[in-house]
């Protein structure tokens, strides 16, 4: 379960709002990302990840849930990426699950078709690595939860001519 929602983003300042009637300047805007972590066990695993966490700049709030494994981050893009939460999250010792896709490609017959299918993966953000095996037909994609969707790798295979079934 992968998400980044940006409804939390606050608002800049009005300059009405300050003493002199001068803008402070622009406000850094919120992003929560949300994803279920393997390992999120217990309490004191709980703990110990939201405290990493929240020790890093740019990290509002981090709330794990050892219950139902779920991780919820509420980050500064502009301080911390989703991306660099996810390595914090391996860092801490945790692996989010989702974090690498196994795709059905049952077009794909030759070295060509894998190049087009490669390159083309690795041009979507939050794409970190691509492989591809013509024997099983599959295409393994290591990404980024938060960034990236798997319906968005899905349609980008599509657009290059091939059906990928999850």
């Amino acid at each position: 379960m992968e998400r980044a929602d940006r409804s939390n983003e606050r608002p800049g300042p009005s300059a009405a709002g300050t003493r002199d009637g001068q803008s402070q300047g622009p406000r850094h805007s919120c992003e929560t990302l949300e994803a279920h972590v393997a390992g999120l066990d217990c309490a004191f695993c709980a703990r110990r990840l939201t405290r990493h966490l929240r020790a890093l700049p740019g990290v509002e709030s981090a709330i794990a849930n050892p219950q139902t494994g779920v991780l919820r981050v509420r980050h500064r893009p502009d301080d911390i990426t989703a991306a660099n939460v996810f390595v914090e999250v391996r860092r801490a010792g945790f692996v989010p699950d989702g974090e690498r896709a196994v795709l059905k490609v049952p077009g794909m017959h030759c070295t060509s078709c894998t190049r087009a299918i490669e390159q083309g993966l690795l041009q979507l953000p939050g794409v970190e690595r691509v492989s591809t095996n013509l024997e099983t037909g599959e295409v393994r994609v290591d990404f980024t939860p938060g960034k990236v969707a798997r319906e968005t790798m899905t349609d980008a295979i599509a657009r290059l001519g091939y059906r990928a079934e999850p």
